[in-house]
C-alpha cells in the first residue's frame, strides 16, 4: 500500500517537473522574442532620430 502511494507521488512529481521545464522553456522563448523586438525597435528609433531634421 505504501509503495503504491510512493510510486504515485513519484510519478506526479516527475510530471510536475516536466511541466515546469516546459514552462521555463516557453518563458525563455518569449523573453528572447521580446529582446529581439526591443533590439529592432531601438535600431529603428535610432535611425529615425538620425534622419530627423
Amino acid at each position: 500500500m505504501v509503495a503504491t502511494e510512493v510510486k504515485k507521488i513519484a510519478e506526479q512529481s516527475s510530471k510536475a517537473a516536466e511541466k515546469i521545464g516546459e514552462t521555463i522553456e516557453e518563458m525563455d522563448n518569449i523573453t528572447n522574442q521580446a529582446a529581439t523586438e526591443f533590439g529592432r525597435m531601438a535600431i529603428s528609433l535610432k535611425s529615425n532620430i538620425e534622419e530627423a531634421p
